[in-house]
């Protein structure tokens, strides 16, 4: 068979071929002549006859079935186009045209929209953007924000100043000319970026991008520094201007030292900075819209070639670059007062900048914390005997990560030191793999939770001061004992690691941590006593109800109005108690090295307490005194308590006795009681 290729030119010459077959060797008698291939050249031209009208749309069909014939112009792709639509039209899914066509209308309105904008100019600011005013306003502040080519031009013989006064004045300068050029960028993102997103949306553009997650709070930034700069610096100028003096730092001094309250903005924006970025990378990144928007605006002039990634960054640059220039300022500053001026001025700065970054450190720092959390599967250090028993279990089974560190400040944020897989062995026979994390103020034996990126916990948390370390003969295996109040040791776990590296990595780990939780602690402590303290005796009956009621256990005595309870949580209560009342004594921790002899020690000097809870001492039986409860802070032991127990107090204002005997001895002794409490 042989295959012939005819061209048609009926719709482009040289733009489509036709095959058609014909015999190898044609009959003698049947010889085509040239006027009969031109015939059945013409035959084949008819399309509809050689695929079949059933194959080829035509446009009622395609309207019913919910494609269109795109509009084709002419030119030499213009077949192109047509095959393009018959081809969407039989195999393309009408949801996916129907989304397809969507798409290139969004884009040519947007386009439209562009283009209207680079001829027309912006419109009018949103509503949302609350910082502008009337038009007159924003003429008024834009012709503030303009400013002399030099200091210079401020005076009338800037050549008679000494080398000194010129220095200062052209640090002033550069103080005063980078704010109003750091407000004129400020401006760009809100007047170009924001303005003009808010405007698309409100023409059902671009409606699924959250401006407040792209932006954060950077109207409140705009607003902040056009008050700096019309309520500080401008009148530093127009003194300047009007007098033709130097300019004068000591001028700024009312703007700066307020200069934590004005700057509380910032707070939010460094905060939400990083996911702000983020949030635009996605969006460049999955959205053709915005990133042709995006490209657009990049584009004018305003930006001077930055990028938008660049001008978000600005803010939180403009922040840290006020000391270097106050502190330039000071450097080349002379009078005695006006240099206790300016420095109490870079004081107040830096002192602001150190709180952003402590609040950011610890907001990272909880982030990277809550993800370890995240992978906690469950709590499983102890098991019931019984369905009844682990019914009961259940509600404290539990173990929050996220909880603050006990003796250290509210501000210092729990912090994982190491962690990895280790051998244990518990007792002689018992042997399992573990994976260990070891945090600031405790380590967690877990397990690795099969078919799941996640751990339970299988032991109870030890607190890291409780714990004395040791190395063993054998490479890479230490000794894990954990004691209790009285130095007694209540569990002890032998711990292997895959090298004598890793091993000694995990005690030297260990001893480190030991020593930054005793400086935190100090830390706190010395803070503690640095605080006016309360001599009113109502403040520590309230922390003492306050405690009683987040106790589940107390709740449940009292509202029994037993005289027994469980000795453990209520001693947990009295902690609490007094250490809001009275600081603590730091423990003292003695890290031991293998040779060591002596055990870790921890002072467990309590105060003690009258009354616990509202619940007396006395009332405390035997068996309830040696009841004691191994909780995630160690073991805790009331006996102790009872034995350096003044004779109890009279209770607090509001307090209800037991029994009618209880209620006249109290207020037999109530002036003794409330004697002891001044005293404390």
């Amino acid at each position: 068979m042989m295959v012939r290729f005819n061209r048609l030119t009926s719709w482009h010459s040289w733009d489509l071929l036709t095959i058609s077959e014909i015999p190898e060797s044609p009959p003698p008698d049947t010889t085509p002549t040239t006027s009969d291939c031109q015939g059945q050249a013409r035959q084949r031209k008819n399309m509809t006859k050689f695929l079949g009208e059933n194959i080829i749309p035509t446009p009622d069909s395609l309207g019913q079935l919910g494609g269109s014939l795109p509009s084709v112009g002419p030119g030499p792709d213009r077949w192109k186009n047509r095959a393009a639509s018959r081809f969407s039209g039989l195999f393309g899914s009408n949801a996916g045209a129907g989304s397809f066509e969507k798409e290139v209308d969004r884009l040519e309105q947007l386009q439209s929209k562009l283009d209207s904008y680079s001829k027309y100019g912006l419109p009018k600011v949103p509503w949302q953007l609350s910082f502008h005013q009337d038009s007159w306003e924003e003429e008024e502040e834009e012709a503030n924000l303009i400013l002399e080519d030099s200091w210079k031009e401020l005076l009338d013989g800037p050549e008679t100043l000494t080398r000194r006064q010129f220095h200062q004045q052209e640090a002033i300068w550069e103080l005063l000319h980078t704010e109003a050029a750091y407000i004129k960028k400020l401006r760009v993102i809100t007047d170009l970026f924001l303005s003009g997103l808010l405007n698309l949306q409100e023409s059902g553009l671009l409606s699924e991008v959250e401006p407040t997650r792209l932006f954060s709070n950077i109207q409140e930034i705009v607003r902040l520094h056009t008050s700096l700069w019309n309520q500080v610096m401008l009148p530093v100028l127009h003194r300047a201007r009007e007098a033709r003096a130097l300019l004068d730092p000591t001028l700024l001094y009312d703007g700066f030292r307020t200069f934590d309250t004005r700057f509380q903005p910032y707070i939010r924006y460094c905060m939400e900075e990083e996911s702000c970025m983020e949030y635009m990378r996605t969006l460049l990144r999955d959205n053709e819209l915005f990133r042709k928007y995006i490209t657009w605006a990049e584009t004018k002039k305003q930006c001077n070639r930055l990028k938008l990634a660049d001008m978000l960054a600005k803010p939180h640059q403009r922040l840290t670059k006020y000391p270097l220039l106050l502190k330039s300022v000071l450097k080349k500053t002379d009078e005695l007062s006006a240099r206790d001026i300016v420095s109490s001025m870079v004081v107040m700065v830096e002192s602001f900048i150190n709180s952003v970054d402590s609040q950011m450190r610890q907001r990272q720092e909880r982030q990277k914390l809550a993800t370890i959390s995240a992978r906690i599967d469950c709590y499983e250090a102890v098991e019931g005997s019984s369905e009844e028993v682990e019914k009961i279990l259940k509600e404290y089974n539990r173990f929050d990560l996220m909880a603050p560190m006990r003796g250290t400040s509210p501000e210092e944020t729990r912090q994982l030191q190491l962690e990895g897989a280790l051998r244990m062995k518990e007792g002689k026979d018992s042997r399992m793999d573990v994976y260990c994390f070891l945090f600031t103020d405790l380590l967690l034996i877990t397990k690795p939770v099969k078919r799941l990126e996640k751990v339970k916990v299988i032991r109870q948390p030890l607190l890291i001061h409780n714990i004395v370390c040791k190395e063993l003969k054998d490479p890479g295996s230490f000794i894990l004992i954990y004691l209790n109040e009285f130095n007694s040791a209540v569990a002890a776990y032998t711990f292997q690691a895959n090298s004598a590296t890793q091993g000694r990595c995990w005690i030297d780990a260990i001893y480190n941590v030991q020593n930054q939780l005793q400086r935190l602690r100090s830390e706190e402590d010395l803070r503690r006593q640095q605080r006016p303290r309360s001599c009113s005796g109502v403040d520590v009956d309230d922390e003492s109800s306050n405690s009683t009621t987040s106790s589940p256990i107390l709740q449940h005595k009292e509202k029994q109005n037993s005289s027994h309870s469980d000795g453990s949580t209520e001693t947990l209560s009295v902690m609490d108690m007094e250490e809001r009342s009275e600081p603590p004594l730091p423990p003292s921790i003695n890290i031991e090295e293998p040779g060591d002899k002596s055990p870790l020690t921890e002072s467990s000097d309590l105060q003690s307490s009258p009354q616990l809870n509202g619940l007396e001492v006395d009332g405390l039986d035997a068996q309830c005194r040696s009841l004691s409860m191994d909780s995630a802070y160690g073991t805790l032991y009331p006996g102790s308590l009872s034995r350096e127990l003044q004779p109890p107090p009279g209770p607090s204002e509001g307090e209800e006795t037991e029994e009618e005997d209880g209620d006249q001895r109290n207020k037999g002794e109530e002036q003794g009681g409330g004697g002891n409490r001044g005293a404390g």
